[in-house]
């Protein structure tokens, strides 16, 4: 079963950090636990002249999330992937090499910070790797694809945390500092 964690970010201040690690926490997540962290957030170097707007401030928040799980969760440094500015191909290449090495009784966190597209049509949910501009679904990273590659690997415990407005700049406000919201 994949869990879904989509962030709204408008929603009412809440002590995030507190609430997250707490979350994480009572799922049983801690040392034994594996994480893929995409932070992208410059669109504007492989836009290729077209203007894409960058997204500020994801390594910044990205990393805020790997030093919670670090140090209030207790995952290992060395259990933690972190992709900065990821192409679609580097996102697909991380869950494969976690394929490959996550222990059978692992649990897996997969945060993405950066921007998302949303089918108005279909209601689908893409995450926008850095080589791709606002108008190519086709080479966007669907999380109907994502949740079905992470079940794939994993079926005990996993937790998809999407920190990011849909269709807006996130600027500073995190799922860390703001609280999140659960969804499908």
């Amino acid at each position: 079963r994949v869990l879904v964690l989509f962030s709204l970010l408008f929603c009412i201040q809440l002590n995030g950090q507190e609430n997250i690690a707490d979350m994480l926490t009572a799922k049983g997540y801690g040392k034994n636990t594996r994480a893929i962290i995409v932070a992208n957030e410059d669109y504007q170097s492989y836009s290729n002249g077209i203007y894409v707007e960058n997204e500020d401030l994801a390594i910044f928040q990205a990393e805020r999330f790997r030093q919670l799980l670090i140090k209030k969760i207790g995952v290992l440094p060395e259990n933690i992937q972190f992709l900065p500015d990821a192409l679609n191909t580097n996102i697909k290449l991380a869950i494969t090499k976690l394929q490959r090495t996550l222990p059978q009784n692992a649990n897996l966190i997969f945060y993405y910070r950066g921007k998302t597209y949303s089918n108005n049509e279909t209601g689908d949910l893409f995450l926008v790797p850095v080589d791709v501009s606002d108008n190519e679904t086709f080479f966007m990273f669907g999380m109907k694809d994502l949740c079905t590659r992470l079940n794939t690997i994993n079926k005990t415990g996993i937790t998809i945390l999407i920190d990011a407005l849909q269709g807006t700049k996130s600027f500073k406000t995190c799922m860390i500092d703001n609280g999140f919201a659960e969804g499908e």
